[in-house]
């Protein structure tokens, strides 16, 4: 419902109670990053991949937070493996993240391909024409 900041301590305690909860930590981490705490994030977040490898969550936030700080080949891991396990159903928002990641990177054309692969994952996207303006930017920067 959005209201990571009073769901924190709920869910730290909830990991203290039952530190093999994979969701516990998965959720943990997936609301310190909604609350920019990536630091934090990214270790709750290992901690539920460890538990739950094929967690979709743990690997799309994980990658989220580690974008965030700077950790782009781990970024870039654990989005791509986002995808890889939820698809397009689930983790069609990797694509959006690799893009950005890419950009930052000055691989324009991969981050272009990634928007691209998000709006054919996601045709009836509300941003679909500025995503679309943004790939003809892509295309064109050396």
């Amino acid at each position: 419902m959005g209201a990571f900041d009073r769901a924190v301590p709920f869910l730290r305690r909830a990991c203290q109670l039952n530190p093999r909860s994979a969701l516990s930590q998965v959720t943990l981490g997936m609301s310190l990053v909604e609350l920019g705490q990536f630091d934090e994030a990214i270790d709750a977040l290992k901690h539920g991949k460890s538990l739950d490898p094929e967690s979709v969550n743990a690997h799309l936030y994980l990658g989220i937070a580690e974008l965030q700080v700077g950790k782009m080949n781990e970024a870039e891991v654990h989005l791509q493996r986002a995808y890889q396990l939820g698809g397009a159903r689930r983790a069609a928002v990797a694509h959006l993240y690799l893009a950005s990641l890419y950009d930052r990177q000055g691989k324009y054309h991969r981050a272009a391909d990634e928007l691209e692969a998000y709006l054919n994952d996601v045709p009836q996207a509300k941003n679909a024409a500025k995503i679309r303006a943004l790939v003809e930017r892509l295309r064109h920067k050396k």
